[in-house]
């Protein structure tokens, strides 16, 4: 199975200083439109709500992995808001120019960038890992999309990992490649029994 990785820019190994959702939607339609419907997609932080958008476009994956993952474009907003103590009207005041200057013409970009809305054209199943410690993206983000797609997801909880060093947790990337090897047209074992820190579960989904 050929393999495809991308770290935008101001991440990872890429240079450059910054990035927006456009980069990433852009880089995912590039390669879907060169190599055709993905047999996986793995996706970390910001490039969780990235991937659910362009599969509420259009593109396809037989399974979909997200680490520590953004749900909601208003999230990032509003946390950006708090940590400046910005007051609500120049929150509103921000979301309209962050709206109207990366998405001209799209007046229902939020609920596309919302990856906690479900879309009945996304019939994958899912798993999401979450670490209880991540800073950048709280686990509400990733239980948000796991109540919201049901028994086609498999969340599971760690702590003590946080938002970064969860990507080189042995346990965590063994799950992720086991589950995105599965074979095409199999379906993945939801409910396999996992090492990772127990949670009460969910009538709708399970959370180890």
């Amino acid at each position: 199975m050929p393999t495809h990785g991308h770290d935008e820019r101001g991440l990872g190994e890429s240079g450059g200083r910054a990035s927006t959702i456009l980069d990433y939607r852009a880089i995912i339609r590039r390669l879907h439109a060169e190599h055709g419907d993905f047999s996986a997609v793995v996706a970390h932080s910001f490039g969780v709500l990235a991937t659910f958008s362009m599969l509420r476009d259009g593109v396809r994956a037989d399974r979909v992995v997200g680490i520590g993952g953004v749900a909601d474009f208003d999230y990032l907003l509003d946390r950006f808001c708090a940590r400046l103590s910005l007051g609500g009207s120049v929150g509103r005041a921000l979301r309209i120019h962050v709206e109207r200057r990366l998405f001209p013409g799209e007046p229902d970009i939020r609920h596309r960038l919302d990856a906690a809305r479900r879309s009945a054209d996304m019939r994958a199943p899912i798993l999401l890992v979450h670490d209880a410690d991540d800073d950048v993206a709280a686990l509400s983000r990733s239980r948000a999309i796991a109540d919201a797609y049901g028994p086609q997801v498999r969340l599971i909880e760690t702590a003590g990992l946080g938002h970064r060093r969860i990507l080189a947790d042995p346990e965590v990337m063994a799950k992720a490649v086991e589950f995105a090897m599965s074979e095409a047209g199999s379906e993945p074992d939801l409910d396999s029994d996992s090492d990772s820190e127990s949670t009460s579960a969910s009538a709708s989904a399970r959370r180890e």
